[in-house]
């Protein structure tokens, strides 16, 4: 189910975006950092199914200590390729 959502936030991007999302960030040094309960909020997808896909190894992300961050544009280029078929 949560593949589904994905595909269509990766839609929703495209269509807003062009072919590619990630293209049209600003070129900024470290780009938009988010913890899970924002992405989670970006994606329009459970906090609970944002940490299950970080524990399956299935989400780009960082662990500063005991946290977790998101790259925003990393994220939004995984939900891309996933759109295309290129991640499992």
């Amino acid at each position: 189910m949560a593949n589904h959502k994905i595909e269509r936030v990766a839609d929703a991007a495209h269509a807003e975006h062009g072919q590619s999302a990630c293209a049209s960030f600003p070129a900024e040094p470290y780009g938009s950092i988010v913890d899970s309960k924002g992405l989670s909020q970006i994606l329009g997808l459970h906090e609970m199914s944002i940490r299950r896909m970080v524990s399956q190894g299935r989400l780009p992300h960082y662990k500063i200590g005991s946290s977790v961050r998101f790259s925003l544009a990393e994220v939004l280029e995984f939900v891309h390729r996933s759109a295309e078929g290129g991640v499992q």
